[in-house]
């Protein structure tokens, strides 16, 4: 291993060299020596050995976990029991494997009000004594003490360590304690000079208290304190004259000097769940100090498979440092219980959106499914993380190419299959190539998300609600095509159902092709098997769902959905009595079972004479 003095390989690039039998490893930087020792290591592991000068696209090349997002065990604050122990151990591997991917920053998701870590999950309240007559037990140093193992062991591999954190969020007591700050009309006056005050102490603390941490990336929207997108906030008369975009600056400048005073860096995510909000985002973000980062998803509001449009805020900050954020899981497309593969799309985002966009980066989800959910931690037994199933390829892909955005995913795949199957690459190949026009078929209809919560059954007031305020119709409203679709599944024909249904059989049928090429491919007949069972299931809530509506315009009688509830029940029976109750006849996080769709499609279609079967 050698010192480069080369202007082009920067603090992060490597040179890899071989004479005769010697290989060798040189980089101007301490992280481009660790990332050329890995892959050096790699390649000589896979004689796949390739001299030349390597240097990332991206400046910043991030990784996130959910771990922690609400997950610690009751006694130390969190959402269910779960040792601190098992999360962290999660975490952990996820930070061994980062530096053979160029990982340079992890960052810990959370959500304060659900269990999920923040910053104040690490605060006595110093500079407010009257908040310290809480309660606030040994908890506080537990986590503390872990969330400092884990930044040191980020550093050690050669990132940086950064938390989420949402804001506004006072303290349940901060009224009882500082009645001056209660404001009319709103627990909270915005103006009062105690608000930044607060804020001032409560960064300066956990920084004091936490210096191990890199910096903090801070969102708005579901926030559950003083949501500054979502709530009008104090009517007083200056309040009343701050506009909200002009609020969500304010806070951001303030947390951003607090960050400086520590040598700290800030991120703000722009993420947001209406037009409304969208437009407050886009004005509150521009001309932010350039040292501040901002993140945004590939599409509006959440994740929606692969064929949603690109977010008109990703490119938006002239000047700004923006990074792409992505999910490996993936969510929206099965959440990592079913196969879902998507290379290609991963291909479209970075290399041609992130580039044409001029981006800075990308931010990739690496751990949020199965046992992992908003707050929720329901599957039994020790954590099961994205690299122990195929769509750890999703995390190969996307992440190499973040460091080159012109790889080829095809050889990606081929390398990766090989490695990870062996003799039977080629008929993983073959099933997994399916997977993600599989998890479309499944959960999308006519290109909407729509008939699930979250990958999961829904209640028909969750399919209403998403058909009416779709994000395509809210966000793009001058797409025709969009409202076009949308006026076919309010009120559908004929046709529209057996073109939807049609969908549906596709994808079941894909997925039986894809179960018989992975068959004596003990993962894979798993995640085939149940792509299978759910795109049966969601062909009949399909079916369900869109006669319920022709019923109810007077379209029909109720015999065909009849007929349809009673096809849901038998297949969710027989799925369960071949799965036992998991996903996806029963819900892993929120969302409802697969009998109580059937149940509330019998009360509202008013239908007679069918008994809800019980699969024990």
């Amino acid at each position: 291993m050698d010192r480069a003095d080369s202007p082009t390989l920067g603090a992060e690039g490597y040179r890899l060299r071989r004479d005769n039998a010697q290989y060798s490893v040189a980089a101007s930087g301490a992280r481009g020596l660790l990332y050329g020792a890995y892959s050096l290591a790699d390649e000589l592991e896979h004689g796949s050995f390739q001299a030349g000068e390597f240097v990332p696209r991206f400046a910043d090349r991030e990784w996130w976990s959910a771990a922690f997002q609400a997950n610690f065990n009751l006694p130390l604050g969190g959402a269910f029991d779960r040792p601190i122990e098992e999360i962290s151990a999660a975490v952990e591997r996820i930070i061994r494997e980062a530096p053979a991917y160029g990982i340079n920053t992890l960052q810990l998701m959370g959500r304060a009000g659900e269990g999920g870590i923040d910053v104040s999950w690490f605060l006595h309240y110093d500079d407010f004594p009257k908040l310290q007559r809480r309660q606030l037990g040994w908890g506080i140093e537990r986590r503390t003490a872990e969330i400092r193992k884990l930044a040191r062991a980020a550093h050690a591999h050669g990132m940086d360590f950064l938390l989420w954190d949402h804001e506004l969020v006072f303290p349940d007591n901060m009224l009882e304690a500082y009645p001056e700050m209660r404001g009319t009309g709103y627990p909270y006056c915005f103006s009062n000079p105690l608000v930044f005050r607060f804020l001032d102490a409560k960064l300066d603390e956990f920084f004091r208290r936490l210096p191990e941490v890199d910096g903090i990336d801070l969102t708005f929207a579901e926030t559950h304190g003083y949501n500054l997108l979502e709530h009008g906030g104090c009517q007083c008369e200056r309040c009343s004259r701050i506009p909200t975009e002009e609020k969500v600056r304010r806070v951001i400048l303030a947390m951003h000097e607090a960050c400086l005073r520590h040598g700290k860096r800030l991120e703000v995510r722009s993420y947001n769940q209406l037009p409304t909000h969208q437009a407050v985002m886009r004005k509150a973000l521009r001309g932010l100090p350039p040292d501040i980062r901002i993140v945004s998803k590939n599409t509006v509001v959440d994740f929606r498979g692969t064929d949603y449009p690109d977010n008109p805020l990703l490119g938006a900050f002239a000047g700004q440092p923006e990074l792409l954020e992505l999910t490996a899981c993936p969510e929206g497309s099965g959440y990592g219980y079913i196969p879902a593969l998507l290379g290609g799309f991963y291909k479209d985002k970075i290399g041609r959106m992130a580039v044409e966009r001029k981006l800075a980066g990308v931010a990739l989800r690496v751990d949020y499914h199965l046992q992992y959910g908003h707050a929720t931690f329901f599957t039994a037994g020790p954590a099961v993380l994205t690299f122990d199933t195929a769509n750890e390829f999703n995390i190969v892909a996307a992440s190499r190419l973040a460091w080159d955005p012109r790889a080829d995913v095809r050889q990606m795949f081929l390398a990766w299959s090989r490695r990870r199957y062996g003799e039977r690459a080629e008929s993983a190949r073959r099933a997994l190539a399916r997977s993600a026009s599989i998890s479309q078929g499944i959960f999308f209809v006519k290109g909407f998300s729509l008939l699930t919560h979250l990958d999961m059954v829904p209640h028909l007031a969750t399919i209403d609600e998403e058909l009416k305020k779709s994000y395509l119709l809210e966000y793009f409203p001058e797409n025709s095509a969009y409202r076009a679709t949308y006026e076919k599944l309010k009120s559908p024909s004929e046709t529209t159902i057996a073109e939807v249904l049609a969908g549906k059989q596709a994808a079941v049928d894909a997925a039986e092709e894809s179960l018989r090429d992975a068959r004596g491919i003990p993962d894979l007949e798993r995640g085939f098997t149940t792509a299978r069972n759910a795109a049966v299931l969601w062909k009949d809530i399909a079916a369900a769902y869109f006669r319920l509506l022709r019923v109810e315009q007077g379209l029909e009688d109720g015999t065909k959905l009849t007929a349809a509830v009673r096809t849901e029940l038998a297949d969710a029976c027989r799925i369960e009595k071949q799965s036992a109750q998991v996903w996806p006849v029963y819900p892993a996080a929120r969302g409802i079972t697969a009998y109580d769709f059937a149940r509330e499609v019998i009360e509202r279609g008013k239908l007679c004479c069918i008994s809800v079967p019980s699969c024990q």
